[in-house]
């Protein structure tokens, strides 16, 4: 229970009103604290962070030109989120510095704004997406796991799931 954000853009742009879902929370849920947030969304990491911003907007905008954008099972949710053909270059540009990419120093940096902006309990980084080749998945995996996780599992975090 609690909320899950799909997009890590600028807070102020989020969608998200955390103070609506704070006094929901704490309408429907008076006797549980209320939980913090956690993030869901693609992550890029790259030795050159100009080489991660620009292959993270590649995918992105293949992913957003796609006709079946939002009509795989499981992902019906983003047919409401449809860009109209004439934005699509802005946006998926702008996916190359809203969401995590560039080298681990850089992600991690972003990594930590988010956080700091909202209090993340976790997050669940997507390192495949788009038409992005496999091999090029598990590098981005492997890299963020060698030079990103070890300094993300310090950082501290509660857990509201009673686990």
């Amino acid at each position: 229970m609690g909320v899950l954000i799909i997009n890590p853009e600028p807070r102020p742009a989020l969608g998200v009103d955390f103070t609506t879902y704070a006094a929901v929370w704490a309408e429907k849920q008076p006797h549980r604290a209320l939980p913090r947030p956690l993030l869901s969304g693609t992550l890029f990491v790259d030795e050159s962070g100009d080489r991660a911003r620009e292959l993270s907007a590649k995918y992105h905008r293949h992913s957003f030109k796609a006709a079946d954008f939002g009509t795989t099972k499981g992902n019906e949710y983003y047919a409401r989120m449809k860009i109209a053909p004439d934005k699509i270059e802005a946006m998926a540009e702008q996916m190359g510095t809203v969401m995590p990419a560039g080298t681990p120093t850089e992600v991690l940096t972003q990594l930590e704004n988010i956080n700091r902006s909202i209090g993340l309990q976790g997050f669940f980084p997507h390192f495949h997406f788009g038409p992005m080749p496999r091999e090029e998945a598990v590098r981005n995996l492997r890299l963020f796991a060698a030079k990103c996780l070890p300094e993300v599992k310090s950082w501290p975090a509660e857990r509201s799931f009673g686990v």
